[in-house]
C-alpha cells in the first residue's frame, strides 16, 4: 500500500485504492487521511468524496459529511442512491427534516429508488409526528406496496401497522401477496409471519423464496 503511494503519490485512484485497504485493514484513520488526498486530487473522477462523507457521517460530524457528500454529487451527479440517502440523514441528524426531505424527494424522482425513498420520508415523518402520520405517508405517496419495486416501502408500512396494532391490515396484505414469484415480498410475508408467531408457515414460506433464489439474503 504504502509503496504504491510513493510512486504515484498524486495518483488519485492510488490513494482511493489505498484507503479502501486501509478500510479492510480497520485503520480507519489512515483511509480517511488517503481519502482526503484523494478528494483533493480527483472529485470528478472517484468516488473519494462519497466514502469519506460517509465515514464522517459514522462518526457524528454531520457537518463535514454534508460538504463532503454535496460535492460528490456536485462533481459526480446521480451515481446510485447512497449519496442522497446519506445527505437525508446527515440534515436529519441535524434537525434539519426539511432539508432531509428535499434531498429525498430528488431521490425519488429515479424511479428504481422510489420505494427506499419513501420509506426514509415515512422514517422522517415517524420521527416528526409519530406512526400514524408515518403510516400516512407511505399511504398517500402513491406507490404500489405489492410490487416488489417497492419492498422497503412495504416493510416500513408493515413494520408501521404491527407497532400500532394493525396487525389484520398487515394479515390482508400477506395475503394479497401469497402468490407473488417475488422472493423479496415472500421473504417480507415470511417475517411478518414471524413476528405473528407462526414460525411453521414463515419456515415454508422462506424456503419457497430460497427456491426462487437462492441468494435471497432476506430470506437467509
Amino acid at each position: 500500500m504504502g509503496s504504491g503511494i510513493q510512486l504515484w503519490p498524486n495518483n488519485a485512484g492510488a490513494r482511493l485504492l489505498a484507503a479502501e485497504a486501509a478500510l479492510d485493514l480497520g485503520d480507519t484513520e489512515r483511509a480517511m487521511i488517503e481519502l482526503r488526498e484523494a478528494t483533493r486530487l480527483g472529485r470528478e473522477d472517484n468516488d473519494a468524496a462519497l466514502l469519506l462523507g460517509r465515514l464522517y457521517l459514522a462518526q457524528g460530524d454531520f457537518e463535514s459529511a454534508n460538504s463532503l457528500l454535496r460535492r460528490h454529487v456536485e462533481s459526480r451527479g446521480f451515481t446510485g442512491p447512497e449519496a442522497h440517502l446519506l445527505l437525508a440523514s446527515a440534515a436529519a441528524q441535524r434537525g434539519r427534516l426539511g432539508e432531509a426531505r428535499q434531498w429525498l424527494e430528488e431521490l425519488r424522482e429515479h424511479e428504481a429508488f422510489e420505494g427506499r425513498a419513501v420509506a426514509e420520508l415515512a422514517r422522517l415523518q415517524l420521527r416528526a409526528s409519530g406512526a400514524q402520520a408515518a403510516i400516512q405517508t407511505l399511504e398517500e405517496s402513491g406507490l404500489d406496496l405489492n410490487d416488489p419495486r417497492h419492498e422497503a416501502a412495504a416493510r416500513q408500512w408493515i413494520g408501521l401497522l404491527l407497532a400500532t396494532g394493525e396487525v389484520e391490515r398487515a394479515r390482508a396484505w400477506a395475503e394479497q401477496v401469497a402468490e407473488s414469484d417475488s422472493p423479496s415480498l415472500q421473504a417480507l410475508r415470511g417475517d411478518l409471519l414471524t413476528d405473528l408467531g407462526e414460525d411453521i408457515a414463515a419456515r415454508a414460506v422462506f424456503e419457497a423464496a430460497l427456491e426462487a433464489d437462492p441468494e435471497s439474503g432476506p430470506a437467509l
